[in-house]
């Protein structure tokens, strides 16, 4: 069973994929293989969906199908980011047969829309606010309607010598010259 109405989408013009308790699933491929198992598109990230999804949010989860990139679109709650709404877009590409993700993204609703140049994908927010997709933008527009900064923070591993946290060499230990 369809884990919602949102949760289903069309592919193309003869193919259905929808989100269910138990993963993700092709119409055509069910038809095609018989049975559900085999025909999981989330097999890959059976695990993931498994241990990080969600399940009592998968009721909003939703679903859209953007054909410029091939790729199947689900918006849903990652219990690593957080577990009060939809944050994190996973999508399935059906040439590449391989999944991707959007992660930290509020997304309590999805469209394709057609814009000035291209089919992309809206978003609606969890504060009332829709958002463009693959806008080549590297700034959001504030309620006030001018450009605001996206922030975000790298954060890389500490490296140590010979992967021991509690060693220390010396310059001539390493060969460095002085």
């Amino acid at each position: 069973g369809c884990a919602s109405h949102n949760s289903i989408t069309q592919v193309d013009q003869d193919d259905l994929v929808f989100c269910s308790e138990r993963g993700f699933h092709s119409l055509i491929a069910t038809a095609n293989f018989g049975d559900f198992e085999g025909a999981f598109l989330s097999k890959d990230i059976q695990q993931t969906f498994n241990a990080n999804f969600v399940k009592q949010r998968l009721q909003f989860c939703w679903g859209v199908y953007l054909s410029s990139i091939n790729s199947v679109a689900f918006a849903v709650t990652d219990s690593g980011i957080s577990s009060n709404y939809n944050n994190t877009i996973w999508l399935y590409n059906f040439e590449q047969k391989a999944w991707y993700n959007w992660p930290n993204i509020p997304c309590s609703s999805m469209c394709i829309s057609s814009d000035d140049d291209e089919k992309r994908i809206f978003l609606g927010g969890i504060t009332s606010r829709v958002a463009k997709t693959a806008n080549g933008l590297n700034y959001d527009v504030s309620e006030a309607g001018s450009n605001t900064a996206i922030m975000f923070k790298i954060k890389t591993g500490i490296i140590y010598v010979d992967q021991q946290p509690y060693l220390t060499h010396q310059n001539a230990e390493l060969g460095f010259e002085k």
